[in-house]
């Protein structure tokens, strides 16, 4: 098998998740951000957070189970 069939194939097996926001939680607010995206019916798959204290992912997450979450910690 080459090289590109190998990488092809661990590509595949990789889950899709759609269309990701990568945001703030603070500036918008993202779960009023998150409620005018929905109340439009506009579709993402998986939330990219790139600044947000603890406590503030925490409660993201404790409102938001259901959605997946992911942080980008920035010059870390």
């Amino acid at each position: 098998m080459s090289v590109e069939q190998k990488s092809l194939r661990r590509v595949s097996a990789i889950p899709r998740h759609g269309v990701g926001l990568s945001e703030e939680v603070y500036s918008p607010d993202l779960l009023e951000w998150l409620a005018a995206l929905e109340a439009h019916d506009l579709k993402y798959g998986y939330l990219e957070v790139c600044k947000g204290s603890s406590a503030a992912l925490a409660t993201i997450r404790r409102r938001r189970p259901s959605v997946l979450l992911a942080y980008h910690a920035k010059g870390v």
